[in-house]
């Protein structure tokens, strides 16, 4: 008597026969994204989804340091401006006063 153990297939296909049949699409739904979720991408996809990410944290980067750059020369122009506002100023006021 030859008593082996149901394989994988067997014993899933018993607990989806106990399911009602409403919770089919659900678990159908499950299923595949289960599956999506533990099979490897190819390694170019995953080269290229890695590469992507990296230039997408640069330009995240980039754009940063364009915006600060940009804000310290707005700064650096107005305190230029208000020192020449000053010095002219300064410049116009008749000596001997």
């Amino acid at each position: 008597m030859d008593l082996k153990s149901p394989t994988y297939e067997e014993q899933l296909g018993f607990e989806i026969e106990k399911l009602p049949g409403e919770y089919l699409p659900n678990l159908l739904q499950i299923v595949r994204l289960f599956r999506e979720s533990v099979m490897l991408k190819p390694a170019e996809d995953s080269f290229s989804q890695g590469w992507k990410l990296r230039l997408k944290q640069l330009l995240n980067i980039f754009v940063t340091i364009l915006t600060w750059h940009t804000r310290y020369l707005a700064r650096s122009e107005i305190i230029l401006s208000l020192s020449a506002e000053r010095q002219g100023c300064s410049n116009s006021q008749p000596e001997g006063e």
